[in-house]
């Protein structure tokens, strides 16, 4: 199964990501960004940060599945021996993964109040243009893309536990 986890910027995508992976095991499909890395964050093990360039030559190459851009930067997964695992992606990545692989592709979308996500990213560093760009482009993008109607589960993230546990449920039925 291919679990894709999607929702706004601050919604908690990549920390429910992360925690799927390090406390429960469920291998990480990698992504591929050219944004740059934020405070903490570690190449190869959150993303494979590349340049511009270098994603125009994945894609060329054919090593990459589905490729977006958004917010003025490209993000995409890339291709695996194995495509069991857990991924993020925005809304039209995943929408593509689940229309490619319709019975291995299981979509989680996390709901946040656009405040609570305003803080988010103020707290990880993002500036408060870029939050404003965000929080504009997720209106536009989440509102009209029917996301949450095609998503096998939908979680209001504002408890990370209870989250988890949710998503665990998905993974083993």
């Amino acid at each position: 199964m291919i679990l894709v986890i999607t929702g706004p910027s601050g919604s908690g995508k990549s920390t429910v990501r992360r925690i799927l992976t390090e406390r429960f095991g469920v291998p990480r499909l990698m992504n591929v960004t050219t944004r740059d890395k934020r405070p903490g964050e570690v190449d190869g093990v959150d993303y494979l940060f590349i340049t511009g360039d270098g994603f125009e030559q994945m894609k060329s190459q054919g090593k990459l599945i589905e490729w977006v851009e958004y917010s003025g930067n490209f993000y995409g997964l890339a291709k695996s021996d194995s495509m069991d695992g857990v991924t993020v992606l925005e809304t039209e990545g995943a929408l593509r993964l689940k229309k490619m692989f319709p019975d291995e592709v299981k979509i989680v979308y996390l709901e946040v109040p656009e405040e609570t996500r305003r803080d988010r990213m103020l707290g990880r560093g993002d500036t408060p243009d870029e939050v404003v760009n965000r929080l504009k482009t997720d209106r536009e993008k989440f509102e009209n893309s029917g996301i949450k109607q095609r998503s096998d589960l939908i979680i209001h993230n504002m408890d990370l536990d209870r989250a988890i546990e949710e998503i665990l449920r998905i993974i083993k039925e």
